[in-house]
């Protein structure tokens, strides 16, 4: 089934054909009989429009090749040979689903037939998109137009004159110094990853630069990164579009301030400068379309202001995106796209994006190799800044936000420390408060000396002690008597600081060896703390 119509540059266009009934048919028959793979032999990963039913296709064709097996059990271990592969084809649970979902092999050639069918009719509006693109550039043709489509609809590799710009010697080296919207921060053109867990102020961020650019140096600079290419920009806040509108007015009111903030809540202008928001795109960014749009938001920016804006936001990446944000190839191919826009127009592409959820416990700051879609993703854009929140249960607590990544001079290991500040906007009709907050930078945490590291190791140390000898005076775990070993096991902790703090319950004389020939026995002294636990908290 053909999805509704999407307009793009004046014309109407489909959405691409997708076909994922007659995918899941496919999959399903191959899963249920190793027989029905032969007959989808016409079949390539690639001609899936779902990416994970494309390697859950890779992983049946080599379970076949290798053993002549094609059930989930044993398709789901190809999969799982790769660190991720079985978690983003959906697991057994989506193998089992596919199999059941069919009764029988028979008539497959058919499905195969429709999943071709449909891949071929996506690989040829692929080929519209890339001659609307290069009537775009105004310098193709009407012959070279002609070939193009038609090599592409036949399948071959289009055979067109090179788009890539050639510069001379003195052109190249006379090309005009790498500039700044923010001074080591942001620059001019390119593209940049905004990234961090959920509730760590990723949209305060953006909005904190997105004013401050518009401003220029009429606010104080961020972090000391001073604007120094003042802009306007659009904003395309497709997650949160109310709680951007009220960070917004909460930046203008508490730092702007005065004449000129009543000026730009009523005008929207502040020296011909301004911001655009959209809350929805009518197409996804996976889709052919998608890329179309974006660029069709950017030249209507133009026509409405009489200038294009300096900076476009992306927020979120999984909210716009609309495919696997795991798929490496789709994600690759986006972040290509938005590097050719932002080469095109001249301007900057801020992707805001969430990081995958960390393991149990930890406590260290993220790398952009956390990015959701990986280092592929991260590796496509010139700069990638991250938050972090040490402690994840205080959401308004302080976040660090820093450059993992940046080029031309950019502020790569640079980082600032961010504290909220609620800023109270009025009531509503039922006379609730209306706030919203915003960031205010905030000293570095004092580095911890090598002395004070050294005595919360031994404060450490000295508690674990204690709930050793706690646990050698309940009558319920222990007859008194006990080994370094048995200790260990019935008390929480590390390793290495139970040893040393059995070590030092030796040392203290809080035990004494009352063993025999059999091996070392200890027992409590008199000297031992009197704490119980009941006194000291479960062991």
């Amino acid at each position: 089934m053909v999805a509704p119509n999407t307009r793009m540059n004046g014309i109407y266009v489909p959405k691409p054909h997708q076909g994922e009934e007659a995918e899941r048919n496919v999959l399903g028959a191959m899963l249920l009989d190793p027989d029905a793979v032969p007959d989808c032999a016409i079949l390539s990963p690639s001609d899936f429009y779902l990416p994970k039913h494309g390697r859950i296709y890779r992983a049946v064709v080599t379970s076949f090749n290798e053993s002549g097996l094609t059930d989930p059990i044993t398709v789901g271990a190809v999969l799982a040979k790769d660190p991720l592969g079985l978690e983003e084809a959906g697991g057994h649970e989506e193998l089992m689903l596919l199999m059941e979902g069919v009764i029988t092999a028979k008539g497959i050639r058919a499905h195969a037939k429709i999943v071709k069918e449909h891949s071929e009719c996506r690989r040829i509006e692929r080929a519209l998109q890339n001659a609307l693109a290069r009537v775009g550039d105004g310098t193709t043709t009407a012959d070279d137009l002609r070939g193009f489509i038609k090599t592409a609809i036949e399948g071959g590799t289009p055979a067109a004159k090179s788009r890539a710009r050639v510069r001379s010697y003195a052109e190249f080296m006379h090309q005009p110094d790498f500039r700044w919207l923010m001074r080591g921060a942001l620059p001019t053109k390119g593209t940049l990853l905004l990234g961090g867990k959920e509730h760590t102020g990723k949209t305060m961020v953006v909005v904190d630069w997105l004013h401050r650019c518009l401003f220029g140096d009429a606010v104080a600079p961020w972090c000391d990164h001073e604007v120094r290419s003042p802009c306007s920009a659009l904003y395309i806040a497709a997650e949160d579009a109310p709680g951007v509108q009220l960070r917004s007015q909460a930046f203008v009111r508490e730092r702007v301030g005065g004449a000129l903030a009543e000026q730009f809540e009523k005008t929207g202008y502040v020296d011909g400068r301004t911001i655009d928001f959209v809350d929805r795109m009518p197409a996804m960014l996976s889709e052919p379309t998608g890329i179309a749009e974006l660029e069709q938001l950017i030249l209507d920016f133009q026509t409405k202001h009489g200038h294009l804006p300096g900076i476009v936001v992306l927020d979120t990446l999984s909210t716009l995106f609309g495919a696997d944000e795991n798929d490496n190839s789709a994600l690759g191919m986006l972040a290509k796209d938005l590097a050719r826009i932002a080469d095109q127009y001249e301007l900057l592409i801020v992707v805001v994006h969430h990081l995958r959820k960390p393991a149990a416990g930890r406590a260290t700051k993220p790398s952009s190799s956390e990015m959701r879609g990986g280092s592929v993703l991260a590796g496509n854009f010139d700069s990638v800044w991250l938050l972090w929140r040490k402690d994840d249960t205080d959401l308004r607590g302080p976040v660090e936000v820093y450059c993992a990544k940046g080029k031309n001079g950019g502020s790569t290991g640079t980082s600032h420390h961010l504290a909220s500040q609620w800023v109270v906007l009025g009531e509503n009709e039922d006379g609730d408060e209306i706030g919203a907050p915003i960031h205010i930078p905030t000293a570095q945490p004092a580095a911890k000396s090598e002395a004070d590291e050294h005595s919360e190791v031994l404060t450490n140390i000295d508690r674990i002690a204690r709930r050793m000898v706690a646990v050698l005076r309940d009558p319920k775990k222990t007859d008194w008597v006990l080994n370094m070993t048995q200790a260990e096991t019935l008390t929480t902790g590390k390793a290495k600081d139970k040893r040393d703090a059995w070590r030092m319950m030796v040392s203290h004389g809080w035990v004494e060896d009352v063993g025999n020939r059999d091996g070392h026995h200890w027992q409590l002294t008199d000297k031992a703390p009197k704490t119980s636990l009941s006194m000291d908290g479960a062991a």
